[in-house]
């Protein structure tokens, strides 16, 4: 369990990783325009939009990633079956033992079903 709540953060990093570097580029681009036109000011402002909704979304991963931890931690570990009696796997043998040196009656199929 934990190793999967390991490898969905990082998955969840490396993705959050990618669009960061990304709208880094984009925004490096925007800044690098020599003048300011509405379009530019427009994407400039979707992008600052995108990466508060990012933010957001990294921020919520995180905190279910950590209550899922959390969940992890707190259930205890079911306790290991107790050693079984040898008396009872002797009882067993016993039994077995009586059923050979019992009368074979009723094991064999009637002519018909046969």
């Amino acid at each position: 369990m934990e190793l999967a709540l390991a490898i969905l953060a990082i998955v969840i990093a490396v993705v959050a990783l990618v669009l960061v570097l990304q709208l880094r580029g984009a925004l490096a681009e925007l800044r690098a325009a020599p003048t300011e036109t509405p379009a530019a000011a427009a994407d400039l402002q979707a992008l600052r939009s995108r990466v508060d909704t990012l933010r957001g979304d990294l921020d919520q991963s995180v905190a279910e990633l950590n209550e899922l931890k959390a969940a992890a931690n707190a259930v205890p570990a079911p306790p290991l079956p107790r050693g079984r009696r040898s008396a009872s796997l002797e009882d067993l043998r016993q039994q077995l033992r009586a059923s050979h040196l019992e009368p074979d009656t009723g094991d064999e199929l009637p002519e018909s079903e046969a």
